[in-house]
């Protein structure tokens, strides 16, 4: 077990020792904290600092040392890492504000030669309403300073807004004839756009104003029959109850079992083929059930009947054609 334990020293002391050599050019301290690693593994290491200090150091202090260095290797490559990343981005926007600079320079250079052409180009594409091209043109040599290339691309640059918001104001007007003035919120918003585009055009301002209007009329018209609908659903919860709740098993109503289990011949017979949904009336809640049970003579019949339902209890049966759903 000893032999074992002394030929890992020397392996991992021995890779270690290479390491931290290696790592010594790219990150020193990183380096040295390996360095020290393999002084601490390699027998021939201990062996001298034995002999110099007459002590050795417990296996748990070196395993708890190397440990540590191992930690402060991975911090050091980690900042030796960052450092290069930093200096490869630094170096990589130097490169491109150089880059720039020269391209800047010589756009600058290009202009002063070739003045007159470049100016009479960027005119020509302004005369023909152009003005992307005009402005993609001008927009290159605007580093030379010339005021009269400078008051061109201004007015292509002026020219060209106008014919966008033109277009987009076209376009909108051309989808407003296809809504209709009942869609208040569709007409609000586009008539919004339009106020956005065009601030100085009155028309379109009151007719903002006139659907943001409606808009809230109707808004608060549905807010009032909302609050009217909730208003008489509790006063009906008041008056009647709760309304009855299907079963999710058949779709019959607990008040109803009870009611026909209550009147039957033969309780236990009763099975409930399917009901209504809930409907209101002045005297209650209403449900229509068709229902089978045994007669008097055993005969197995089949009936439907609407039952008024008040607070969780059948207080009326009618027959199944006073009611039409």
């Amino acid at each position: 077990m000893r032999y074992v334990y002394l030929t890992l020293n020397w392996i991992f002391g021995v890779l270690f020792l290479l390491t931290g050599l290696v790592s010594l050019f790219s990150s020193p301290l990183a380096g040295i904290a390996m360095l020290a690693i393999s002084l601490l593994l390699l027998p021939p290491a201990r062996k001298f600092a034995y002999s110099k200090t007459n002590k050795e150091l417990p296996f748990k202090a070196r395993a708890a040392a190397i440990v540590v260095l191992f930690v402060a290797f991975g911090v050091f490559v980690g900042q030796g890492e960052s450092q290069k990343a930093q200096e490869m981005a630094a170096k990589e926007a130097q490169a491109q504000a150089e880059k720039a600079a020269a391209m800047r320079q010589q756009n600058i250079d290009h202009f002063n030669q070739n003045s007159a052409q470049i100016l009479s180009e960027v005119k020509e594409a302004i005369a023909s309403g152009d003005y992307k091209k005009a402005t993609a043109l001008s927009s290159k040599y605007l580093a030379s300073q010339n005021a009269e290339l400078l008051d061109l691309d201004a007015k292509a640059r002026a020219a060209q807004s106008t014919a966008e918001r033109k277009e987009k104001t076209q376009a909108i007007l051309a989808q407003l004839k296809d809504v209709p003035a009942s869609a208040l919120q569709k007409n609000r918003d586009l008539y919004q756009q339009l106020v956005s585009l065009n601030p100085d055009t009155p028309a379109y301002a009151e007719k903002l104003n006139y659907f943001s209007d409606k808009l809230k009329q109707q808004e608060e018209k549905e807010r009032l029959a909302q609050e009217k609908i909730q208003k008489e659903s509790e006063a009906r919860i008041a008056k009647f109850g709760k309304p009855p709740v299907a079963s999710g098993w058949d779709g019959s109503y607990l008040a109803v079992n009870r009611y026909l289990e209550r009147v039957a011949n033969d309780p236990d017979s009763i099975k409930i083929d399917g009901c209504t949904k809930v409907f209101t009336t002045d005297k209650g809640w209403l449900v229509g059930c068709d229902y089978r049970g045994r007669n008097a003579f055993g005969g197995m019949i089949r009936q439907s009947n609407w039952f008024t339902i008040v607070h969780d209890t059948v207080i009326q049966m009618h027959d199944a054609s006073a009611f039409k759903p």
